[in-house]
């Protein structure tokens, strides 16, 4: 058994076996296989779903990988780098160097407590020589078979023979072993659409994806690295302040928009992450952003290597607290088209109390109190009003009219509904 749900305490999957002579019995008045989950111990917040069963089926990846590819040639200069014939390219290339000969002993110690396991391999006169990627060359030496990986650009750099090797002048001796490209949002496609093999497989006659993919996220732009630059370097890759799992959580893939952990912890003594989703190309303020179970497993397998031996983690998705609105306003007579600024101020109100891009970019805040004031102060920005004559907040979860909506700390909210109702300016 597999089981990727801890113990159907979160969402996931469970890989089992079934006995190879299993009967049919009639149990609830039908005639079935059954499969029995027996609860040895424990509880539940709320009671776990079976959503379904899949026979033959296999965790697929958006990747096309490559194998044995020419890069090039070395020159011998410093900082000689090279692009592979597909992109874009994703982590774990497997790269070799033709060096022409075995490196010294002391070298090849070197690598190995580098992590390059087996430093080379001898193929004909060829040495093919291991070398191992690193994020930069500022801890590289001479001697150090590094590249760095531009996953922007894609292109693979060498050394200048100071900090990082340069491959030395020979022929075709810059070799991709492996690599893989694919990945980016396009990969995210819905259910049920890919029922097409691209190559013929023995004993298989079709597929079919059975869910949606997701997990799939597009290259971070630059002015969102300058954003959160200064808590990646204040954190140094650990998570000890409640700040440092909010920029970690953030580091963990291009696909969070936004993180949120909660000062206190939880009833089972875990510190709790809040994760946000970006808004992808075709949603709108009109739609409630929760993460899929791939970006909350990221985010968690990425705070577990970060955090403080002992610390318990639960990362999880927004609890949204819903609320209408409906506003009595005038609209300046000199204004020519209403509906126009109808939907300028709707716009105008969701993005105030959108959890990315309310409260000036930031999003707004976890547990602010949600106020008539609020409404009135960002209805005062908008051309075309004369005057708003009064503002009625309708707390969905709780069915009343309400001055005030109270948030919890891990609570956002979430503007359902906008009625503007318009009053003729008095001549």
């Amino acid at each position: 058994v597999n089981d990727y749900t801890d113990s159907f305490h979160e969402s996931g999957f469970v890989e089992f076996t079934v006995p190879s002579k299993q009967y049919s019995k009639k149990e609830f008045g039908k005639e079935l296989y059954w499969i029995r989950a027996r609860l040895l111990s424990g509880s539940f917040e709320s009671r776990p779903k079976i959503l379904s069963i899949t026979l033959n089926s296999v965790y697929a990846r958006n990747v096309t990988t490559y194998k044995g590819e020419i890069l090039g040639s070395g020159t011998g200069a410093p900082g000689q780098y090279f692009l592979p014939a597909h992109n874009p390219i994703l982590p774990g290339c497997i790269l070799s160097v033709n060096e022409g000969s075995i490196p010294p002993a002391n070298e090849l110690e070197s690598m190995k407590s580098d992590g390059i396991i087996d430093p080379y391999i001898a193929e004909g006169d060829s040495i093919w020589v291991r070398y191992k990627e690193v994020d930069n060359f500022y801890s590289s030496g001479p001697f150090s078979r590094h590249y760095v990986v531009d996953y922007q650009e894609g292109k693979i750099y060498f050394g200048d023979g100071q900090r990082g090797v340069n491959p030395p002048r020979i022929k075709f001796n810059i070799r991709l072993d492996s690599y893989s490209v694919g990945g980016g949002s396009a990969g995210n496609v819905a259910a049920h659409t890919l029922k097409i093999l691209t190559k013929s497989i023995p004993f298989i006659s079709g597929c079919n994806n059975p869910f949606p993919a997701e997990g799939g996220a597009d290259m971070e732009s630059v002015e969102n690295l300058k954003s959160r630059a200064a808590g990646a370097f204040k954190s140094l890759q650990r998570a000890v302040t409640v700040e440092d799992f909010e920029w970690l959580a953030r580091e963990s893939s291009s696909s969070v928009g936004r993180a949120y952990c909660l000062k206190n912890k939880n009833l089972r003594g875990e510190i709790t992450v809040i994760v946000i989703p970006v808004m992808f190309p075709g949603s709108s303020f009109t739609d409630r952003l929760f993460p899929s179970r791939e970006l909350l497993r990221r985010v968690k397998e990425y705070l577990e290597d970060r955090k403080l031996v002992g610390t318990k983690i639960s990362v999880q998705g927004p609890l949204y607290r819903t609320f209408d609105l409906t506003v009595t306003l005038v609209i300046k007579s000199d204004v020519l088209d209403s509906e126009r600024l109808k939907k300028e101020i709707e716009s105008s109100l969701r993005g105030h109390f959108h959890p990315l891009v309310g409260n000036q970019g930031s999003g707004w805040e976890f547990g602010k109190i949600i106020t008539s004031g609020a409404v009135f102060k960002q209805l005062e920005r908008i051309e075309g009003i004369l005057s708003v004559d009064a503002v009625e907040i309708f707390d969905v979860d709780a069915g009343v009219s309400v001055e005030k909506v109270v948030l919890k700390d891990d609570e956002i909210p979430f503007l359902r509904e906008v009625l503007l109702e318009n009053r003729k300016e008095q001549a």
